[in-house]
């Protein structure tokens, strides 16, 4: 995997990764109000064909739209889709899965990693290669801390 964008810090221990965002970053794409933004941080890797990709996050969100996920990357160019799924918990840490099927995806949280709720889905544009991984931003904040595994 490797970064995009690198934050203002990240340790790296086998499959588990702390990072701090930067201030004032954001990954989005004319969606609404025509808003962009390319400068969030995006630890990925490419992946072909259908593709399921699975992460347990926390962070320490502090601010208006402090944000950590998976993000499944074409280009930047790509009008940008999100969830507005209320937190299931403020302390907890979650668990995502993406899943690509031919032009499909869908998103997945768990409390547990057994059940796991459909919280997003739709067309995504076929491409041969996409980049999936985990990301974070801080649009409005001083940054944050964040923690993942996958």
């Amino acid at each position: 995997m490797s970064w995009m964008n690198e934050p203002a810090s990240a340790k790296i221990t086998g499959n588990a990764i702390t990072a701090r965002s930067r201030a004032k970053t954001d990954f989005w794409q004319k969606t609404f109000d025509g808003y962009m933004a390319d400068n969030g941080h995006f630890f990925h890797l490419p992946a072909s064909g259908d593709f399921t990709f699975t992460a347990l996050m926390n962070g320490q969100h502090a601010t208006q739209y402090d944000q950590a996920g998976l993000m499944v990357r074409i280009d930047a160019r790509t009008n940008s889709d999100g969830s507005t799924l209320p937190d299931l918990s403020e302390t907890e840490p979650m668990w995502w899965c993406v899943v690509r099927k031919n032009d499909s995806i869908e998103a997945f949280c768990s409390l547990d990693a057994t059940e796991f709720m459909s919280v997003r889905m739709g067309y995504f544009p076929t491409q041969r290669t996409v980049e999936v991984g985990l990301m974070c931003a801080a649009p409005s904040g001083p940054g944050f801390v964040h923690r993942s595994r996958h």
